[in-house]
């Protein structure tokens, strides 16, 4: 029996970055290949969800959570209550936090560890966040998907993580946007 899973997509912003690509990505593909998904997002991004995985449960998410502060506090108390109402059995967060008290194994997407290793590269505020959302991560989740073995080797050494608990999962390629150069 495949287990339903919950992917927490709403932390997309707006401009829809290389992160939410693979977000939107995961998910198509994810609903293509049979998986059992529940995706909580934010309303407007409900119909786009709805679309690119038309046999997953769409679960839009309170208004508020398009404030980013609103929807970190929300991920900690109402990601579990959606979690409980779908019937899931695992949380996906597909980018470095989750939430730590929903009785449910979670599986936490870790891109890379910049946050640590380049500091100078990121805001003050968030590369705090992000770095105590991956540490939060690499301790509590049941597994870590990363997007290669050096993510995966970085955050054995920067963080100590278990590396039996972390899965490299490559990123794939779109061939609808790109593909081998031509001869000419």
């Amino acid at each position: 029996m495949t287990p339903r899973v919950l992917v927490d997509a709403a932390a997309v912003p707006a401009d829809r970055g290389a992160l939410i690509r693979y977000v939107d990505g995961l998910l198509a593909a994810l609903d293509r290949a049979g998986a059992d998904l529940a995706i909580v997002c934010q309303r407007a991004d409900a119909e786009r969800y709805a679309t690119l995985a038309p046999s997953a449960r769409i679960v839009p998410g309170p208004p508020g959570i398009a404030n980013r502060a609103a929807r970190i506090a929300w991920e900690q108390t109402g990601l579990p209550v959606v979690a409980r109402q779908v019937g899931a059995q695992v949380i996906h967060a597909p980018y470095y936090s989750m939430p730590l008290r929903s009785g449910l194994p979670a599986v936490v997407t870790v891109h890379d560890v910049t946050w640590f290793t380049e500091t100078s590269q990121h805001d003050t505020v968030r590369a705090s966040f992000f770095r105590s959302a991956t540490r939060t991560a690499v301790r509590h989740a049941a597994r870590v998907v990363v997007p290669s073995k050096a993510t995966r080797d970085e955050l054995v050494r920067v963080l100590t993580a278990d590396p039996t608990r972390i899965d490299v999962a490559y990123h794939g390629v779109d061939p609808r946007l790109f593909h081998r150069p031509s001869e000419r």
